[in-house]
């Protein structure tokens, strides 16, 4: 992937006319939207489900990026999110018994499959899965709260990950999730990484179309 994508995370977004907000989105440089599930279990906050994920997909062809912060998801709930309209799920490691048989129930419902990653996750844990997946998200703050700090130490989880996937020669995606800002987006992008997901920098002054474009132009300097 010679460009880096820039995902903006929907849990940031303030809005008060979802047909409005869709279109400056559709028309902006952004290629993926970052859909946040969260059950209040594994993470303490509630967020969207499936009729608010199948409302967005009747308005938007942005590919939808659904990162899952569920305690063992549902066969039920991930098909569900599946026919709702996205293209990608992404499930937690820490918060899933049986992680093979989850990645290969979302693929088999028609959805890509992705495997999150916590701060205190290490990779050496993963390894067996990741011939399995076409994503990875490499989560720089703890899971379940916007608007945090880039964790230092994930810079070297992120290299960790790319040396991984291009020495076993695999083909996933690699995302960074958290804490993400005009001050380190250019140096996370430079690290190798596809996939920028970028939440309250882009909608905190009201100005996410043109902050979209500009963080765009950023990280694929």
């Amino acid at each position: 992937m010679d460009n880096k994508i820039l995902a903006p995370s929907l849990i940031s977004a303030k809005f008060d006319n979802l047909e409005g907000f869709m279109d400056k989105l559709e028309q902006s440089k952004a290629e993926w939207l970052h859909i946040d599930v969260m059950d209040g279990h594994f993470v303490p906050n509630l967020s969207f489900g499936s009729k608010i994920i199948e409302t967005l997909r009747s308005k938007s062809t942005l590919f939808f990026d659904v990162h899952m912060m569920v305690e063992n998801p549902s066969n039920f709930m991930l098909e569900h999110i599946a026919n709702s309209g996205a293209d990608l799920i992404s499930i937690h490691y820490e918060a899933c018994d049986c992680v093979n048989t989850t990645l290969k129930k979302i693929k088999s419902y028609g959805s890509k499959a992705g495997l999150a990653i916590s701060p205190e996750t290490n990779l050496i844990d993963v390894g067996e899965y990741l011939k399995n997946v076409d994503h990875v998200l490499i989560m720089s703050v703890n899971p379940g709260f916007d608007g945090q700090d880039f964790l230092p130490e994930s810079v070297d989880k992120i290299k960790q990950i790319v040396k991984y996937r291009k020495d076993n020669n695999l083909n996933f995606t690699i995302g960074v999730d958290g804490g993400v800002c005009p001050n380190n987006a250019q140096f996370i992008a430079s690290l190798g990484v596809d996939i920028i997901v970028m939440g309250s920098a882009i909608f905190r002054n009201g100005k996410f179309y043109k902050n979209i474009d500009a963080f765009h132009g950023l990280i694929n300097q």
